[in-house]
């Protein structure tokens, strides 16, 4: 059950980042954004 979960918030982060209008993604830069982002939203950030 928590690996759907998991997945799913996986799957939104990436569509939320690189489904912005107009924006142009790079591998490494899409990889560096979804990195920072997910960081944020695990509430890592401050660790990091």
């Amino acid at each position: 059950m928590a690996t759907g979960v998991i997945e799913g918030a996986c799957r939104q982060l990436i569509k939320d980042r690189m489904d912005i209008t107009e924006a142009r993604w790079t591998m490494r830069g899409g990889e560096a954004v979804l990195t920072l982002a997910s960081l944020y939203i695990s509430g890592d950030w401050d660790e990091y």
